[in-house]
């Protein structure tokens, strides 16, 4: 049996994590085959606001940090997971920022590409769902008045 990475290297999918401002375009191209008649996506942004403790908090920025071998180990695993959840998929790339992220900026973005829609649409929602729930990856709120709060991604 193919580990994770075996896996990802047979299937050309591609994870990562980078300091770099991301680019769902780049991602959807990775993903792109002759036999999918979809590609869905997902991409995570930073909005403007938070709700901490029944306050709504006007939020500036967001920053990532993970720890990154094991961040990386987490994304490879939730891509083998994905694949043995839905059988259809034919590549799948995933892309996770740390550092800053100002406001309408993407933190994680998620291409998938299958014969069909459906397999393309829950394959997206269980990877990020597994990656919130797995990754070692944490957030810092940046508030308007220079404040933050650690959370969990």
């Amino acid at each position: 049996m193919l580990d994770e990475v075996e896996l990802m290297k047979y299937h050309n999918d591609f994870v990562d994590i980078t300091d770099e401002n991301l680019n769902l375009s780049v991602l959807i191209d990775k993903v792109r085959t002759e036999d999918s008649g979809a590609i869905c996506t997902f991409s995570g942004t930073t909005r403007n606001y938070f709700v901490v403790d029944g306050i709504k908090r006007k939020v500036v920025s967001l920053e990532y940090e993970s720890y990154t071998p094991m961040a990386i180990k987490e994304m490879q695993k939730t891509v083998k997971l994905a694949r043995t959840k839905f059988q259809d998929i034919n590549k799948i790339a995933v892309q996770h920022k740390i550092g800053k992220c100002l406001v309408g900026e993407e933190s994680v973005c998620i291409a998938v590409s299958s014969s069909h829609r459906k397999v393309s649409f829950l394959a997206c929602e269980f990877i990020i769902d597994e990656l919130k729930r797995t990754c070692p990856i944490w957030k810092k709120e940046i508030y308007e008045d220079g404040s933050f709060n650690w959370k969990e991604n």
